[in-house]
């Protein structure tokens, strides 16, 4: 490996530089522990409605994030394509069986 190859990090030299991006280091830290904390309690509140009114965690999350991202419509709209796609792609398959089935009669 040649040494333009090598990869390199800019040090600062200057000293307040340097105090600059330790500042900003510890804010995206201290931002990372609120992120921490925030998807901790979205996890310990769908436990406790799984555990209160036994809902199936996975629709708690699918409408929190349509609520969330205001997709719901948008989520109707891809079920209802996926279940057009499905029934197609079974009922073809159903009717192969059932064409294949006339033939041994």
């Amino acid at each position: 490996m040649s040494v333009s190859d090598q990869i390199e990090i800019v040090i600062p030299s200057s000293e307040e530089h340097r105090k600059d991006i330790l500042s900003a280091i510890k804010e995206m830290s201290n931002s990372l522990s609120r992120m921490d904390a925030e998807k901790e309690y979205i996890k310990a509140t769908k436990k406790f409605i799984k555990e209160t009114y036994d809902i199936d965690p996975k629709w708690i999350a699918k409408t929190l994030n349509d609520y969330h991202k205001d997709k719901f419509d948008a989520s109707v709209k891809e079920f209802e394509e996926y279940e057009a796609f499905y029934e197609t792609i079974v009922n073809m398959k159903n009717d192969a069986t059932s064409d294949a089935g006339d033939d041994d009669e």
